[in-house]
């Protein structure tokens, strides 16, 4: 009878699908293993990324003077936007805000690094920059690639500081014109508009204005001193610190592929 049972097939078949089954049981969760480490090196760069967007934050606003507007915000990289009273307020630009000294052995694995958008290797860091881009951290790349407007930013924070800008504090990409914008502690840039009050006088007021958080926190906060506001309302060339220079975004800016030298 024992003899019967080990040369039944249907015993046999049944045994041979428990290890196929077995097999497949262990494939499955190899697969979902890798699947979950994968999703945590994104959702741990997807947290850093907030953190470094809430350290240095970007501000742009856009305002419209007719009555019964509505705000409006476009998709930004990691910059968020902040809702202002009375003001439609749009954000454009992504920014990058500082980070720590690359370590020196991280050096080598940005020296063989390429770009994941056509851009060839990537630019080594120089030494004494605090600044560290996506490609500079083993632990994040190449898991995480990072996306083309970051790379740019920081290929241009780069070759700035290289050439003697290191007075650069943050970036940002601006989609709407495809610069960058490199932030410093006394710099804003600004566009502008005029409109009519209700005495008939020409007001000539800001429909975007961006730079680092240190410096549109300052003029934000004038704004509310002066019109005794909770939040601002239109703000003018009056809430700009004098120790504060203003460069229109249509003349600011760099353009990061002639710059860099890429194609588009």
């Amino acid at each position: 009878m024992l003899r019967d049972i080990f040369t039944n097939k249907w015993i046999i078949g049944g045994v041979g699908l428990l290890i196929l089954g077995a097999i497949a049981f262990h494939i499955l969760l190899e697969r979902d293993m890798a699947n979950f480490k994968r999703q945590v090196m994104q959702d741990r760069h997807a947290i850093q990324e907030r953190a470094r967007a809430a350290a240095e934050k970007e501000t742009t606003q856009e305002v419209t003077p007719a009555e019964g507007t509505t705000p409006s915000a476009e998709k930004t990289v990691t910059a968020p936007t902040e809702q202002v009273k009375t003001v439609p307020e749009r954000q454009t630009e992504t920014e990058t805000p500082q980070q720590t000294a690359l370590p020196a052995e991280k050096a080598d694995a940005a020296e063989v690094a390429v770009s994941a958008f056509g851009f060839g290797p990537f630019p080594e860091v120089p030494e004494g920059m605090d600044y560290e881009p996506f490609w500079a951290d083993p632990e994040l790349y190449p898991h995480i690639k990072g996306s083309r407007e970051s790379e740019l930013i920081s290929r241009v924070w780069i070759k700035a500081w290289e050439e003697g800008d290191k007075g650069i504090v943050s970036a940002s990409f601006d989609y709407e014109n495809n610069r960058v914008y490199l932030s410093y502690p006394n710099v804003v840039y600004v566009t502008w508009d005029k409109m009519m009050d209700d005495n008939g006088n020409t007001i000539q007021y800001m429909t975007r204005l961006s730079g680092n958080a240190s410096v549109t926190d300052r003029i934000r906060a004038n704004n509310i001193a002066r019109l005794g506001g909770r939040a601002p309302t239109l703000m003018t060339d009056a809430d700009i610190p004098s120790d504060i220079k203003v460069i229109l975004h249509s003349e600011g800016g760099i353009d990061p592929f002639e710059y860099l030298g890429l194609n588009p």
